[in-house]
């Protein structure tokens, strides 16, 4: 789970070399900027 929430692969942002490419996303950018919110505010802990 911690996974999905550091990697930006999951919104459709796919890195190469030193690109950004489109690739289909797993998740909206929304639950993603949400997740990593809640993320950055721990600690410590497990969600």
């Amino acid at each position: 789970m911690l996974d999905i929430l550091r990697n930006t692969i999951y919104i459709g942002q796919r890195r190469f070399k030193n690109e950004i490419l489109d690739a289909p996303a797993i998740i909206s950018e929304e639950f993603f900027d949400e997740c990593r919110a809640i993320m950055e505010g721990k600690t410590h802990g497990i969600i």
